[in-house]
């Protein structure tokens, strides 16, 4: 029989090949690999990045003061939190997803964890007054006299002012002065009492407190000056491998890591002492009171929580903006570094009001000091 030409016998027509495989176009080459790879390796990295801001801000803001190395991180910078999106951030730039996600963690590190408030100056519906409070130990530059001219205080509380309170009573002649220890209160108002508070000292027996009894007005009020121990010790003991020490529980072995790591338990637990005997003390007031100075823990962790539940913060609902006063001094050599804790602070019982609250800026001064405007019950 005649068979037509041109034609492939039928077995033919369908012979396998990479020419005739109707899957062939859709084998991902190796660069789209590469591409998928690489998307879920960055989508890997930023959710473990995301998770990990997330355990820390915990551990920081509710259970600092019970690990060293949670300690150790309440004062360092909280910006550096987003130092891995100076990486993430251009490897992620095709894909939006992952954009979106390093956005909400770089928003809520700069705005939440970092306590940016937006609370700004309240509007007074009666009698106010200004409280400064400022830690004078170690000013490099320009003391308090220029900010507190500029805001006109009605009381300013000082702490580490024993070496230098002719200096600051001389910068407010007008004003009436009294001074206990290290802490030294001048006002536009009569102090009618005052003295240490013999149950608040650090470990070498030096108070951190002292009262205050004021005739404002027609009624009474008292301040409270606070200075709490630093924790300078324990940060320093924790830079090289002495936190790595701690952090592994190398106690037992004795050693550096060891004494490290009880130094830190033991400061740690007697700063949260301090915050809870403080807050008790103030408790038993018959009259509003102003609590101020430097309180040494930074927005962060129990001690400042312990203050935050009992009392009003003046700066975090007054105030605009981070409101970080130390280290004050920072700004210097070829790297600008701001301050990036708040660890001067004005609080008040809830009788009082805060109607706004500033710190002082370009003053080269180891803490920056704060005003605070507050009114007075009606």
């Amino acid at each position: 029989g005649k068979q037509a030409s041109g034609n492939a016998p039928a077995n033919e027509q369908h012979a396998p090949g990479p020419a005739n495989d109707p899957y062939a176009k859709q084998r991902p080459t190796m660069s789209q690999k590469i591409l998928k790879w690489s998307r879920w390796t960055l989508a890997f990295i930023t959710i473990v990045y995301a998770i990990a801001v997330i355990v820390v801000v915990w551990l920081i803001e509710y259970d600092a003061e019970d690990s060293h190395l949670t300690s150790v991180m309440m004062y360092m910078p909280q910006y550096i939190w987003l130092l891995p999106l100076f990486v993430l951030v251009p490897l992620s730039l095709i894909w939006m997803r992952l954009l979106v996600i390093q956005a909400i963690v770089a928003v809520y590190v700069l705005f939440f964890f970092m306590d940016y408030v937006t609370a700004g100056p309240q509007t007074a519906g009666g009698v106010t007054i200004k409280v400064l409070t400022s830690n004078t130990g170690q000013h490099h530059g320009k003391t308090i006299q220029e900010f507190g001219e500029r805001n006109d205080p009605d009381i300013v509380v000082l702490q580490d002012a024993a070496r230098r309170g002719p200096e600051y009573t001389n910068m407010f002649p007008t004003l009436h002065a009294r001074g206990h220890d290290q802490f030294l209160v001048l006002s536009k108002y009569e102090i009618e009492d005052g003295g240490i508070m013999p149950d608040l000292v650090d470990e070498k027996d030096r108070p951190v407190a002292a009262w205050f009894k004021l005739k404002v007005g027609g009624q009474g009020l008292y301040l409270f000056a606070v200075h709490m121990p630093t924790p300078r010790d324990q940060l320093q003991a924790a830079k090289g491998f002495g936190i790595l020490g701690s952090v592994a529980h190398r106690v037992k072995k004795g050693g550096h890591a060891a004494k490290v790591y009880t130094d830190a338990q033991v400061f740690f637990k007697h700063q949260l002492e301090l915050a809870e005997k403080l807050v008790a003390s103030a408790g038993e007031a018959d009259l509003p009171f102003i609590v101020a100075g430097d309180f040494n823990v930074p927005t962060h962790g129990r001690s400042y929580h312990t203050y935050k539940r009992a009392w009003r913060e003046a700066f975090a609902e007054a105030g605009s903006g981070y409101g970080y006063t130390f280290p004050g001094d920072a700004k210097k050599g070829p790297i600008n570094i701001w301050p990036w804790l708040r660890l001067d602070n004005i609080y008040c019982s809830k009788e009082l009001t805060p109607i706004s609250a500033t710190v002082d800026a370009g003053r080269g001064s180891q803490h920056l000091a704060m005003i605070a405007e507050l009114q007075l019950p009606r």
